[in-house]
């Protein structure tokens, strides 16, 4: 009797486990990704100001991930830029827009201005919207996504449709300064950019797969000024009558608009249902 008892222990032992598998492999597959789930989400122009203040402060997000739940309008303040123009106070993780808008009205004296200030890090699929202004000519560095993207960083699937206006040079649409890498981005807004040189995306660095319709004026290169610009284009009529050199591709409406010219520019990119430029697929 001893020994049947013992082997009905085993027996249910088993059952306990294989159970405790089967109900595992059961779990809804969002509890099976809890792992991973973003380390701060942002849904507020309250959240992204306290992000701001946190970079601001030292904490730079290394290895961490920052996602954007909602547009965020911050036309109605004073916007402080995400991080200091100091490489120990800057953004060093990865911020993904996940497809929003945050909107910007900034009108500034001095430079270093856009979203972020410096960034080390990945910035990703966040679309700019509002203005970007400057009014001295000493205001420089300045790109509505973000004012320097330092050596070995990427800005990616960005869009920017800011209004730009830079009395001062080295400023852009998407990013004023580049050491590392702008890619898949558009520029919609329009540049004008006074003193030195501009660009439509970017000021130098490596630029691949870009695309510019904005309308440019002053000292606003297409595409970039300098740098490493490969299989990035821009509409014909959208240079500044102030420039002759060009880096980038011209392109008529009419080419940039043709159905099968967005897998020209990458697979990030679509082209646009309604008949118009091409846009990224997460759009």
């Amino acid at each position: 009797m001893q020994n049947v008892t013992k082997n009905t222990k085993h027996a249910l032992s088993w059952l306990l486990v294989l159970a405790l598998i089967l109900s595992l492999c059961a779990m809804p597959a969002g509890a099976a990704l809890a792992e991973d789930k973003p380390d701060l989400e942002i849904g507020t122009l309250a959240e992204l100001q306290a992000f701001a203040t946190a970079v601001d402060n030292g904490e730079n997000y290394e290895g961490k991930t920052v996602v954007l739940t909602a547009d965020i309008d911050a036309s109605g303040t004073t916007w402080n830029p995400i991080g200091e123009k100091a490489d120990n106070k800057s953004f060093r993780g990865t911020f993904d827009g996940s497809g929003h808008t945050v909107t910007l009205s900034i009108k500034s004296a001095s430079g270093y201005n856009g979203l972020f200030c410096y960034n080390f890090g990945t910035i990703k699929n966040v679309k700019i919207a509002g203005s970007v202004e400057t009014t001295a000519k000493n205001a420089m560095y300045n790109g509505a996504v973000c004012a320097m993207n330092k050596s070995g960083a990427l800005v990616d699937s960005c869009i920017n449709e800011a209004v730009c206006t830079y009395a001062g040079g080295y400023s852009a649409g998407v990013v004023g300064q580049n050491a590392g890498t702008v890619s898949n981005c558009i520029n919609r807004g329009s540049v004008s950019v006074g003193g030195t040189m501009g660009g439509a995306i970017t000021c130098g660095g490596t630029v691949t797969n870009c695309l510019n319709i904005g309308s440019l004026s002053g000292k606003a290169y297409n595409i970039s000024y300098s740098g490493t610009v490969s299989n990035s284009y821009y509409l014909d009529t959208s240079s500044s009558p102030s420039i002759t050199r060009f880096y980038g591709v011209s392109k008529t409406e009419a080419e940039l608009k043709a159905p099968d010219f967005a897998a020209t520019l990458g697979e990030a990119f679509a082209a646009d249902p309604n008949g118009g430029f091409p846009v990224l697929k997460w759009q």
